[in-house]
């Protein structure tokens, strides 16, 4: 069972364990959400990553940990996300993008879905 570190501005909670922590798969970043829906580019996803939710149920404002050793993610940029390890080729998946100005970490600021091929919010 992995462990996490409960924040609130001014103050670091103790460590716990996580037994609410789903494991999600996430692929590497990119400045344009586009770029995961343009049905061209094969996008592995194979990081596994832990979040509060689990796939269908991740949403705005949820803080994602990286797994033991891995960066954090670039404030910003746009990840696609699955349930299972898939491509954006073949799999089910959503983009979520890193919020650029936040109090914790990788927190999650916007959660989109390819829609003709562009990212359109969810």
């Amino acid at each position: 069972m992995s462990t996490y570190r409960y924040q609130e501005p001014a103050s670091t909670g103790a460590v716990e364990n996580c037994q609410q922590c789903e494991s999600i798969f996430i692929s590497g970043g990119s400045a344009n959400c586009n770029d995961f829906c343009d049905g061209v580019i094969n996008w592995a996803i194979s990081d596994e990553i832990l979040s509060p939710h689990n796939y269908a149920s991740t949403t705005e404002d949820d803080i994602i940990t990286p797994d033991y050793g891995e960066p954090d993610f670039t404030p910003g940029w746009y990840y696609a996300y699955a349930a299972t390890s898939t491509d954006t080729d073949t799999g089910t998946y959503q983009v979520l993008q890193i919020k650029v100005a936040s109090g914790f970490p990788n927190e999650i600021g916007l959660i989109s879905h390819c829609g003709a091929n562009v990212c359109v919010s969810q």
